[in-house]
């Protein structure tokens, strides 16, 4: 550890360290520990990876996505999941009966 890692280390043990390991790929740490990652893409975007990799969104620009991994609430994530969830529930019940309705409709069809 050199003398200017110990003092950011004192100043501020919660600090995020970005580490460019490959061509447009960074990965975040604090204290060492795995926060999350950006990756670049071949169209010019970043997209944001939490802690357990998944993305949390695509952004233009290094920065926006970096503060957006930063920033990350997995429990946001979730509850927005259930939310969505309560929303889309429905629609794919309805989309599986007209589904299963086409389906026997067909083969009614089929065996006449």
């Amino acid at each position: 550890m050199s003398i200017i890692d110990d003092v950011v280390t004192r100043v501020s043990p919660d600090a995020i360290t970005w580490s460019k390991v490959d061509t447009d790929f960074y990965v975040a740490s604090r204290a060492g520990e795995y926060v999350g990652s950006v990756d670049g893409t071949a169209d010019g975007h970043f997209i944001g990876f939490d802690a357990t990799s998944t993305p949390i969104g695509r952004y233009s620009e290094l920065k926006e996505a970096q503060r957006a991994v930063v920033e990350w609430k997995p429990e946001q994530a979730r509850e927005e999941d259930r939310q969505l969830s309560k929303v889309l529930m429905p629609i794919a019940t309805a989309a599986g009966l007209v589904a299963s309705v086409t389906a026997v409709t067909g083969m009614l069809i089929a065996a006449a």
